[in-house]
């Protein structure tokens, strides 16, 4: 736990995260709102009952996923090879030239702080969903 709190500590690692919460929270948002107009056309069930429950519980499960892989539980090298093959990379000209400070992008990151950032995206993703369904379930 103390390296993830050094990768925490790192601001491309915070703002990596913070750009890969924001996405995760529109598709959240985009799966219980879809849920809500045709899974749910009887209304029987609460959107902020039951479609963030599960939108929350799943960005909770990733999260918990990726803590274990920063622990050093890894996927076995088959899926990693198959699964999760890296396009190769294009090169591009920066058009931000002008900017003083060094701007880090996902891919630029090592794997730690890759994973790092993912498990608070999900993390931050999870909260922002269970939050108003624990307030909906409380005032029930």
């Amino acid at each position: 736990m103390k390296r993830f709190f050094q990768f925490i500590r790192n601001k491309d690692v915070r703002h990596a995260a913070l750009q890969k919460t924001f996405p995760r929270v529109i598709i959240g948002l985009l799966i219980c709102f879809l849920w809500d107009r045709f899974l749910n056309s009887g209304g029987r069930l609460n959107v902020y009952g039951h479609a963030f429950m599960a939108v929350g519980l799943i960005y909770a499960a990733l999260s918990w996923l990726n803590y274990l892989s920063l622990d050093g539980v890894n996927a076995p090298e088959i899926f990693k090879k198959k699964l999760f093959k890296k396009p190769p990379k294009r090169k591009m000209g920066d058009m931000i030239d002008y900017v003083d400070e060094k701007v880090v992008s996902f891919e630029e990151l090592d794997d730690d702080e890759r994973t790092a950032a993912s498990f608070v995206a999900n993390l931050i993703a999870a909260v922002l969903f269970l939050i108003p369904c624990i307030i909906f379930t409380l005032s029930k």
